[in-house]
């Protein structure tokens, strides 16, 4: 089938809990749709984000597909304040692993919904910097095969398959992919299988469905290296043996039904996983196991009443999030158990004209969560929370809105910020931690417009964050920082230029800083103040397009560099990514070239010290073919 360039189309979001039109959220939503992720060959969820809402991202260390996304100039912590979603269903670990979806494959995705700023109301801890939700076609869109593989630099092979059927009110879809590449460096080797299974029902208003994803892989752990010999030398490793493997299962089932005036949905997801690494230059290795259990429900209602047009939303999340941690060194072995819960009741009232010409909200969201660790790692605590926000959207004229809102959000220590080591100063077995829960006051004022040829966006926005985690890393331990401040303006563009050619640009403007306190005035580490992202599409007719990708990132303070007292910043940098395509005896064909002018660069390093291994090159130039096909 031959790739088109995309159509501006309407589309519903459901990053809000509940399917609604975008022209009514008090947000910036950014709608990145199957076609779009194609046209840039994206080959995860998060690469697309990446390319396509031109949100910056930094290296995976441990070795993982994905790479960290950082939505509004979190740094460090980045993935600890954004939720990512799949089909509505929360896919954040309780510790500081993030949120890995290389299992999710590529061609199973219907769209992803990126809703930047404060979602707590709706998503609760962990959601300042914004929501990332992935939705799935669940074999929904048509019946029939499609097969699809690659060749590429590094010794990159990957294959995908899916099979989707349709039978009466049935609906299903089985997929799985598989990849091996020798990645960018020395000792970064990947071997991954992937697999999901879909099943679903709908009839009448009622939807029913299941989904089974599994993941396996295999990664190499080249670790980092000197400034010195990242210039020199970038594909190196000094640790050849290390290694690690990483299993996990996800399984989801979902519901949607009438009931009287109202609409219910339930959510209930279980997810195990298993993280082995094998530090052999250190002599030391690590077992993580993980089961986390979450089951929602939440019911809403559309109605008129004084004759204004409602909608009431109300809903209960429940989590429960276990692991298991042992580690074997020369020096010893340890034993931690972890146990994690929380409870929340949230609700939010809408009110607006009949018209829709302008709509006000507000919410407010209740949270009970207690968190423990026994064993080599003690403590507890159990914080209460309550989250507020409220806001209004305006049509200002055809097609044109602005909006507001204003409101609290929050975050609690993880499992690997609130617990400490026995014996060190300061701590003993189950004893209370002395981090406390992250909260932000956030306020954001955005406008908008849609036409048939163009959409456009500006949105202005300020959290001001108390008891903020992070890592000190004069002592390697987590902390709460003194007061700090995020400040931004981010503008989005997409127009069709001429006839088949499609032009965007994402630009952010962002600023982190310390307000208060021994660093006041100094900027938060390894967040850039300027990033832009250039995109444009060109149909080139006979079934052919070319996709040119530019993005630029300014330069960042090293990781831990709180006075901002190193002389040296992590470098600025432009990577380009050109894509040609074209239909030819059925099949789609694709060629990626990725970094074309070879950038030699790296967005991550742990030390100023220029003598420590703490820098983590991104790839060159490489080049992927790719051909696809749909019967």
């Amino acid at each position: 089938m031959a790739q088109e360039v995309v159509t501006l189309a309407p589309v519903v979001v459901t990053a809000t809990r509940i399917p609604v039109d975008p022209k009514s959220v008090a947000a910036g939503i950014t709608v990145i749709d199957a076609s779009d992720l194609r046209s840039v060959g994206a080959q995860t969820v998060y690469e697309g984000v990446r390319w396509l809402a031109g949100v910056p991202s930094r290296v995976n260390t441990g070795g993982g597909a994905d790479q960290a996304l950082d939505l509004r100039g979190f740094g460090e912590t980045a993935g600890s304040n954004v939720v990512v979603l799949v089909d509505g269903v929360r896919q954040n670990e309780g510790d500081l692993s993030g949120s890995d979806l290389s299992w999710l494959d590529i061609d199973s995705v219907q769209r992803i919904e990126i809703l930047r700023g404060s979602a707590a109301v709706l998503h609760g801890e962990g959601a300042t910097g914004g929501v990332i939700n992935v939705v799935t076609h669940q074999g929904l869109d048509a019946a029939g095969v499609r097969v699809g593989g690659g060749i590429g630099s590094n010794g990159t092979l990957f294959s995908r398959a899916s099979v989707s059927g349709l039978n009466g009110p049935w609906h299903w879809q089985v997929s799985g992919s598989a990849q091996d590449s020798d990645q960018h460096r020395q000792n970064f080797h990947r071997h991954e299988r992937n697999g999901l299974v879909s099943l679903g029902w709908s009839e009448g208003g009622t939807l029913l469905s299941a989904r089974l994803g599994a993941q396996t892989a295999a990664t190499g752990l080249p670790g980092g290296l000197t400034p010195a010999e990242a210039a020199q030398t970038p594909k190196a490793s000094f640790k050849p043996q290390d290694k690690g493997t990483q299993d996990a299962k996800n399984l989801l089932l979902s519901a949607e039904f009438g009931l009287a005036d109202w609409r219910m949905a339930l959510d209930i997801n279980r997810r195990v996983s298993t993280v082995f690494s094998d530090y052999v230059s250190d002599a030391y290795q690590s077992n993580v196991g993980i089961g986390s259990s979450r089951q929602a429900v939440r019911a809403w209602r559309q109605y008129n009443l004084a004759g204004l047009a409602q909608r009431t939303l109300l809903g209960l999340d429940n989590e429960q999030w276990d692991s298991s941690r042992t580690s074997e060194a020369a020096w010893g072995g340890s034993l931690t158990e972890v146990q994690q819960h929380s409870t929340a009741a949230y609700v939010r009232q809408e009110l607006g004209a009949s018209d829709q010409s302008w709509r006000l909200f507000g919410g407010l969201r209740r949270t009970l969560a207690e968190r423990s660790a026994s064993g080599a790692q003690g403590g507890r605590i159990d914080p209460a929370n309550t989250s507020w926000e409220t806001g209004s959207v305006h049509q200002i004229a055809p097609g044109t809105e602005a909006f507001w809102r204003w409101g609290t959000s929050f975050r609690l220590p993880n499992v690997d910020e609130f617990s400490c080591y026995v014996g060190y100063a300061g701590c003993s077995n189950n004893s209370v931690s002395l981090l406390k829960p992250q909260t932000s006051k956030d306020l954001e004022i955005g406008w908008r417009q849609k036409s048939d040829n163009a959409t456009r966006a500006l949105r202005v926005y300020q959290s001001r964050l108390t008891n903020e985690i992070g890592l000190d890393a004069t002592q390697f331990n987590n902390v709460n920082y003194d007061p700090t401040q995020r400040r931004g303006v981010e503008a989005e563009a997409r127009w069709k230029v001429a006839p088949g050619s499609l032009f965007g640009l994402v630009l952010n403007l962002r600023n982190a800083t310390f307000v208060d306190g021994a660093f006041a005035g100094k900027s938060v580490p390894l967040v850039s103040g300027r990033t832009l992202t250039l995109h444009w599409q060109q149909d080139l007719g006979n079934t052919r397009t070319f996709t040119w990708l530019t993005q630029l990132q300014s330069s960042q303070l090293i990781a831990g560099d709180l006075d901002n007292a190193c002389p040296e910043r992590i470098g600025g940098f432009g990577v380009t990514r050109l894509r040609y395509a074209q239909e030819l005896a059925g099949w789609d064909w694709a060629l990626n070239l990725n970094n074309v002018f070879d950038r030699q660069y790296y967005n991550f390093r742990t030390r100023c010290d220029a003598t420590k291994r703490s820098v983590y090159p991104e790839a060159g130039r490489t080049w992927l073919m790719t051909a696809q096909r749909k019967f």
